[in-house]
C-alpha cells in the first residue's frame, strides 16, 4: 500500500518534467538569438547562424548572408575579449553587427574558421541552410544578397592543401581542371562529407534537449580537464609575451639585431615604426605560378556551385588584403640603426616589392573570375591602406584578424560602396 503514493509522485514529477521540457521545446527555438555568447557552443552546429545577434529576430528576412573563412566567423581579438568578459549578453563582435547596426538589414555568417574555398563556399553555407529548413521549427529563405569574403591571406593556400587531402586520394589529377569532373569531387566528398549531413534524426529536432544535453557535457569537461586549464595559462603567456616585444618601441633601437631575428615587419603607422609579429600572413608570394593556377580554379568553381545553388541570391565577392598588404612599410633608407641593418643585401625591399605585386595581381585575379561569372566585386585594399597609415586595424595578439576598428572599416567599406554605389572602391587598385 506505501508502493503506490511514491508511484504516484514518481509518475507526477516524471509527467511534470516532461511537460516543462515539451513547453521549453515550443519556446526555445523563438529566442535563440537572444542566447548569451558564452552558451553559442552548447547549440546545434548546424543552427548557428539562428543565435547570431546580427538580425532582428531568430529567422532573418531579406537578409544578407556572409561567406568565407574566419574574417566572415569574425574572429580576432575583439571577440576573445567578449568571451572572457560577457555574462549574459549576446553582443556584436564582428562585420556582420556592423552591417546590421548602420543599416537595419538582417545579416548572418556562414563562415568557418580555417576554411579554404570548398568548405566557407560551398559545404558551410549550403549543408547549414539546409540543415535549418530540416528542422519543424524553421523555414529560411535564400539570403537577398551574399558577400563572399576571400581572404588574401591564406586562401589559395587552403585550397591547395584541400585538394592534396581530399581530391588527389581518390580522384584522378589529370582530370581535375574538367569542370564536370570537379563537380562530381565536390558533390560526393565536400557536400555529402559534413557532420550536417549525417545528423538528420528525430532527436535532431529536439533543440532545447540537445542544447541542455551538450551543455552538461561541457560543464563536466570543464570541471575534469587540466589540459584546457593549461591550455589558457598558454594562451595567456603567450599573449603577454607578445605584447611586450610588440609594444615596447625601445627595443627598435637598442636591440635590431634581436628583432630582425625575430621580426620582419616593421609599420609605419600614425608616423611610428610599428612592430608587426612575424606570423603575419602576407599574400601568397611562395606559391608557385602553377598553384596559384590551382587555387584560383578552386575559389572559381566553388564560387560557380554557391551562385547556382544560391539562385535567388545577389553575391558579391568581397577582395581582403593580407595584414602585410594594409600597411605602409618601413623603406630601408634612413638614419637610424633599424634602417640601415634592413637596408643590408637588399631582401627587404625585395620582400615588400613581392608583397605590392602578389596583392595586386591576386585582387586582378579575383575580379577577373567575378566578372566572367556577372557577379559583383569589391576591393577593399584602398581603404585599409588609407585607415592602416593612421591606426593598427589587426588585433594585437590575434596579428592575422581584424581587431574591432577593423571591422567596422570592413563594414563601412561594403556599406558605402554597394548602398552609395561608389565605383572607385570595386576595383582593385596598386600601391
Amino acid at each position: 500500500m506505501k508502493l503506490i503514493p511514491i508511484l504516484n509522485k514518481i509518475w507526477l514529477f516524471l509527467a511534470s518534467t516532461f511537460l516543462c521540457i515539451f513547453i521549453l521545446e515550443i519556446f526555445f527555438p523563438k529566442v535563440l538569438n537572444k542566447l548569451p555568447l558564452k552558451l553559442h557552443g552548447n547549440i546545434d552546429p548546424g543552427l548557428f547562424v539562428l543565435v547570431q545577434s546580427s538580425k532582428s529576430s531568430v529567422i532573418p528576412k531579406n537578409y544578407i548572408a556572409l561567406a568565407g573563412d574566419s574574417n566572415a566567423v569574425g574572429l580576432g581579438d575583439w571577440l576573445n575579449e567578449l568571451k572572457k568578459n560577457s555574462r549574459l549578453e549576446n553582443p556584436s563582435y564582428h562585420s556582420a553587427h556592423f552591417i546590421h547596426q548602420k543599416t537595419g538589414q538582417d545579416v548572418i555568417s556562414f563562415g568557418a574558421g580555417g576554411a579554404g574555398s570548398l568548405r566557407g563556399l560551398v559545404s558551410e553555407p549550403i549543408n547549414q541552410f539546409l540543415h535549418i529548413n530540416s528542422k519543424r521549427a524553421f523555414s529560411l529563405e535564400q539570403p537577398k544578397h551574399i558577400l563572399v569574403y576571400f581572404y588574401a591571406g591564406n586562401d589559395l593556400n587552403n585550397n591547395i592543401e584541400e585538394v592534396e587531402q581530399r581530391f588527389k586520394s581518390k580522384y584522378d589529377t589529370n582530370q581535375i581542371y574538367n569542370p564536370k569532373y570537379f563537380r562530381r569531387f565536390i558533390e560526393e566528398v565536400i557536400l555529402k562529407n559534413h557532420a550536417l549531413t549525417t545528423s538528420d534524426s528525430i532527436w535532431s529536432n529536439f533543440i532545447f534537449s540537445k542544447f541542455t544535453v551538450k551543455g552538461i557535457i561541457n560543464l563536466f569537461n570543464q570541471q575534469t580537464s587540466k589540459e584546457g586549464k593549461q591550455w589558457d595559462k598558454n594562451f595567456q603567456a603567450l599573449k603577454n609575451s607578445n605584447s611586450r616585444l610588440q609594444w615596447n618601441w625601445a627595443l627598435i633601437e637598442e636591440y635590431p639585431d634581436f628583432l630582425l631575428k625575430t621580426f620582419d615587419n616593421i609599420a609605419l603607422i600614425d608616423g611610428k615604426e610599428t612592430i608587426l609579429s612575424h606570423r603575419v600572413q602576407a599574400p601568397p608570394i611562395d606559391l608557385s605560378p602553377d598553384q596559384i593556377k590551382l587555387g584560383l580554379y578552386v575559389f572559381e568553381q566553388s564560387l560557380i556551385y554557391l551562385s547556382e545553388f544560391f539562385d535567388k541570391s545577389e553575391i558579391t565577392v568581397i577582395h581582403i588584403p593580407s595584414p602585410l598588404s594594409a600597411y605602409q612599410f618601413l623603406l630601408p633608407k634612413g638614419p637610424s640603426k633599424l634602417q640601415t641593418k634592413l637596408s643590408q643585401g637588399g631582401k627587404y625591399e625585395s620582400r615588400l616589392e613581392k608583397i605590392r605585386n602578389s596583392s595586386y595581381e591576386i585582387c586582378k585575379k579575383i575580379k577577373t573570375i567575378a566578372a566572367k561569372q556577372g557577379i559583383n566585386f569589391l576591393d577593399t585594399t584602398q581603404a585599409f591602406r588609407a585607415v592602416g597609415k593612421k591606426q593598427l586595424i589587426h588585433g594585437s595578439v590575434d596579428f592575422n584578424h581584424l581587431n574591432k576598428s577593423g571591422y567596422e572599416l570592413l563594414a563601412e567599406t561594403i556599406i558605402y560602396s554597394f548602398v552609395k554605389r561608389d565605383s572607385v572602391r570595386l576595383g582593385c587598385h596598386s600601391f
